[in-house]
């Protein structure tokens, strides 16, 4: 292990594709020439390139680098009061959704702004709907088969979980 970077020299290297705090995926990579070792140079240039691709990524999916990143792109809010409503948030140990639900932006405009920033479907609160049942298929497998959903946020001020 390499002290200085925290990684790891071997014969395979994997890195995070992030974007923001948004994980995106893993690049791997296998089959350093026979009896060859990845070294420290080699998972650095793996993780430069994971940088890339997570750039990519947020520019082909249309990611942005915050949660309300989107509604300040969409003029739904400037960017000096989402400063305040964030500051707000932390003082009164309260969610940012639920204040800018208080000012008056749509359900739909915030959950469209936590898409851009989670890369996943927005699902609207419906008090008659159920939430996904997890059973033998993985959550995300089930999650792309139902109707879209927001991972957190938009849905908090109805009871449930979630960051935002």
């Amino acid at each position: 292990m390499d002290h200085r970077t925290g990684l790891r020299t071997q014969s395979m290297v994997a890195v995070p594709i992030k974007q923001g705090a948004v994980l995106l995926g893993v690049l791997q990579i296998l089959n350093q020439s026979p009896g060859g070792v990845f070294g420290t140079a080699d998972a650095e240039r793996a993780q430069d390139l994971a940088r890339v691709i997570g750039q990519k990524y947020r520019y082909d999916l249309r990611g942005t680098n915050g949660p309300f990143q989107h509604l300040v792109d969409r003029r739904h809010i400037d960017r000096e009061r989402l400063g305040e409503l964030q500051n707000r948030a932390r003082q009164e140990t309260t969610k940012v959704v639920q204040l800018l639900l208080e000012e008056g932006l749509s359900a739909a405009a915030v959950g469209e702004s936590l898409e851009h920033y989670y890369q996943g479907p927005f699902l609207p609160f419906d008090p008659d709907s159920e939430p996904p049942q997890i059973g033998p298929r993985p959550l995300q497998a089930q999650l792309s088969a139902q109707q879209p959903h927001c991972p957190g946020g938009a849905r908090r001020q109805h009871g449930y979980g979630g960051r935002g």
